[in-house]
């Protein structure tokens, strides 16, 4: 069984993946597989520096995301290109993944991606868990996390699904508004639930 776990930008569904792991549940990452697409050497970055000039690549060779992340949110033709061309990787990979066998007495396993990725692009996902916040606190967080600008972080926030919307597409809703003690208390009671749920479906 699959969870695909997803929230705004700030809302800390990175957080709350680690605790996952933590209770040793697997985590398939779709971050981790985009940065793992443009590599130093990899075909996808050399397009990235092609299309946008060496300005988005590190002096050690390596994408400056935080760089190209400013153009491409200043520019909706660059980001729909971007798109394009990285989304069908990242997908392919993650499809892969997610086809990999049980590991013996799994119940079920994480996929964690980015709300820009709509559910029904996942069609083994069985239920979507959404790690929620006030968009106030997740762009105090953002600017805080990542010393951005408050327009920037805005200008993501606006790319990304509303946040009434979100939550109309999740079955389950973890607010975390509080410490991270407050968001393990919250995931373990939901490890349990998720446990005795895919279990019995199982039997």
């Amino acid at each position: 069984m699959i969870i695909g776990l997803t929230g705004g930008i700030g809302c800390g569904k990175s957080e709350a993946s680690k605790i996952f792991i933590d209770l040793g549940i697997r985590v398939i990452d779709a971050d981790k597989i985009a940065r793992e697409a443009v590599l130093p050497g990899s075909s996808t970055l050399k397009k990235i520096k092609n299309y946008f000039g060496s300005t988005v690549i590190t002096s050690t060779g390596e994408l400056d995301r935080a760089k190209l992340r400013k153009i491409i949110f200043a520019d909706e033709n660059k980001k729909n290109w971007l798109e394009e061309l990285t989304h069908p990787i990242i997908l392919k990979k993650i499809s892969e993944e997610l086809r990999k066998p049980k590991q013996p007495k799994e119940t079920y396993r994480i996929l964690e991606f980015p709300l820009l990725m709509k559910k029904n692009q996942f069609k083994n996902i069985n239920r979507l868990l959404l790690i929620d916040a006030s968009p106030k606190l997740q762009l105090e967080r953002v600017i805080k996390r990542d010393n951005s600008n408050d327009k920037l972080v805005k200008s993501m926030m606006n790319n990304q699904i509303c946040h009434k919307e979100r939550r109309l597409l999740a079955d389950d809703i973890v607010v975390n508004e509080g410490s991270l003690v407050e968001l393990k208390q919250k995931i373990v009671t939901l490890h349990k639930k998720y446990i005795n749920f895919f279990g019995l479906k199982n039997e």
